[in-house]
């Protein structure tokens, strides 16, 4: 039930972005005060866990994403679960938005800040680590894409 919810949700989103691209041409954010990114997460794990995601950009603020969880079963042993931001494309980038941690609810949140711009990173994904050094991504537990649904335009 809850994924046919998210699932309308996206399509509500994809319309509305849909229909301010036909009517506008294209999104530009050239003169933009801040932009918000967002977009649902999608267990690939065979689980039951889902999630959202939220990245914004502003000029004096920087670049922040929030990505929240829930359903996650808590990992085992020294394993922990760590987020990552991705650039498809030619340029492909994957940056580690650190370790997921407990709210106060007992759900998971990953919460990363950084000076720069990166809402081109418009994939996240949720793995789970293993504690082994190896700073790669490992097993994917949630992932979903991020898109553009709302901009504050500077005076």
């Amino acid at each position: 039930m809850k994924k046919s919810v998210m699932m309308g949700i996206i399509i509500f989103g994809v319309v509305i972005l849909g229909f301010f691209f036909i009517n506008t041409g294209e999104f530009d954010d050239s003169n933009a005060k801040e932009i918000i990114y967002s977009g649902m997460l999608e267990d690939v794990s065979e689980g039951s866990a889902f999630g959202s995601a939220s990245a914004t950009y502003g000029i004096e603020e920087g670049y922040k994403i929030i990505a929240n969880f829930e359903a996650l079963p808590n990992p085992e042993g020294t394993d922990f679960y760590e987020g990552w931001i991705v650039r498809k494309g030619l340029n492909f980038d994957v940056l580690s938005t650190g370790k997921a941690e407990k709210d106060l609810n007992g759900n998971y949140e990953n919460t990363f800040n950084s000076n720069e711009n990166l809402l081109d990173h418009d994939f996240y994904v949720l793995t789970i680590e293993p504690e082994d050094g190896n700073p790669d991504p490992a097993g994917h537990i949630l992932e979903g894409t991020l898109i553009p649904n709302q901009t504050y335009l500077s005076k």
